[in-house]
């Protein structure tokens, strides 16, 4: 398993330190490159680089739909992607 983290400012400085994604309770904005329909599961660019996302429950996608993901679950879609006009 890679485990991700968050740059996020103390409330003490204004110097990053790394946080975990998960206890953050934040949301990434994932851009979808790929979907494997059959799995539930999409591949997606963010800020950290690729991951894989588990987009069940915002149903079907297209590679470019822009999505917010916590904890490696799509939550929203943002954007459709090219095949959804």
């Amino acid at each position: 398993m890679n485990w991700r983290f968050l740059e996020l400012g103390s409330g003490k400085s204004n110097a990053p330190e790394p946080v975990c994604i998960t206890c953050a309770d934040a949301a990434e904005r994932l851009t979808v490159e790929t979907v494997d329909v059959g799995r539930g599961w999409a591949r997606a660019l963010g800020p950290q680089g690729p991951v894989e996302v588990d987009v069940t429950l915002v149903g079907p996608l297209a590679p470019g739909a822009v999505i917010l993901a916590h904890g490696g679950v799509a939550l929203a879609v943002v954007e459709e992607g090219q095949d959804h006009a």
